[in-house]
């Protein structure tokens, strides 16, 4: 039996993803943080490291817990870690809480990762979970497209960069509330339905499997990189005042990024993925060319509108909503 679209329930699980989108805050933080404990680039590179690094290790004892404790619990787990992260550098702006924030910002996001495509195929229909996966992407980049922006303000009109945390502290407690007072039935899993470590290591033996894990995780540090770096780059070699020049550079970033989601769910109903994934290799490479030829920070800023989020994200929430639909018509 089918599931009716109920936007009671799905307004809540969108809003999660917006949410999601505040662990790339990171980026533009990691240079004020540097500027602000005259850290080298050692020290200050610790604090994406110690993000992204609980991807690697959590993602899979996450995935289990999700199973015996229920998708909705899950994500109010990530909520509940995500606002502790954001009061921490609130009560002492030193280092070591510094460090201890953005790593509970990294694992309250990847709880949220995990369990929060699971809990939206909880309240759409099978034949809509690709375009409401498109649509918590859109929803994502727009968080994450804001973050510097918000950062630039704080800075520029009041003085005080770290007001972002109050502010995304203020949005993940309105997030907990509203999914924690909407009731979402969930199909728990049955004991041998449900995850194992054995089972999830198992699919990797699939090599497009193994493929797809690989080229996500050389996407995730390609961005982290690039993203971290642009301020720095602007600063020493264009003479752009961080306030300036990280605010810009980030929100250009993920401009692009909002636009080529709308965009390339639109080519995408049109195109093949294959077919269109091949295309955006070819643009990839061109615009590989012009940053090898180093002509200057305009160009240099124009490498950072890539096409990934045109065609990588939408073919994978197409191969994943492809997997939901054969998992549904197999129950």
């Amino acid at each position: 039996m089918s599931k009716k679209l109920n936007l009671a329930k799905l307004t809540p699980v969108l809003f999660s993803f917006f949410v999601m989108g505040f662990v790339d805050i990171v980026n533009i933080s990691t240079n004020y943080v540097k500027q602000d404990f005259a850290l080298n680039d050692t020290w200050a590179n610790l604090i994406p490291l110690l993000v992204f690094f609980w991807f690697a290790v959590i993602s899979l004892p996450t995935g289990i817990l999700m199973g015996r404790f229920g998708r909705k619990n899950t994500v109010l787990l990530s909520a509940a870690v995500t606002t502790v992260a954001m009061l921490l550098p609130l009560l002492d702006y030193s280092f070591p809480l510094v460090l201890t924030a953005f790593a509970l910002l990294g694992i309250g996001n990847t709880i949220l990762q995990v369990a929060l495509n699971p809990l939206l195929m909880n309240v759409v229909p099978a034949d809509r979970v690709a375009s409401s996966l498109t649509l918590g992407q859109f929803i994502k980049a727009i968080s994450s497209f804001l973050g510097p922006i918000i950062v630039g303000v704080a800075s520029v009109s009041f003085g005080n960069w770290k007001l972002v945390f109050p502010v995304y502290a203020a949005v993940t407690v309105l997030s907990f509330v509203w999914l924690l007072l909407i009731p979402i039935p969930e199909q728990r899993e049955s004991a041998g339905q449900s995850s194992s470590a054995g089972r999830i290591f198992a699919m990797l033996r699939d090599r497009r499997i193994l493929v797809y894990f690989s080229v996500i995780v050389l996407i995730v540090g390609y961005e982290v990189g690039l993203l971290t770096t642009i301020p720095k780059y602007l600063t020493e070699r264009c003479a752009i005042p961080l306030d300036e020049g990280g605010p810009f550079a980030g929100s250009l970033y993920f401009a692009a990024r909002t636009i080529g989601t709308f965009v390339g769910t639109i080519i995408l109903a049109k195109v093949a993925p294959r077919r269109f994934f091949a295309m955006t290799m070819c643009f990839c490479r061109g615009r590989l060319c012009l940053a090898v030829a180093d002509r200057g920070a305009l160009d240099y800023l124009y490498c950072i509108v890539r096409d990934r989020t045109l065609g990588g994200e939408r073919i994978r929430d197409r191969l994943f909503a492809g997997d939901a639909a054969r998992s549904g018509q197999s129950q």
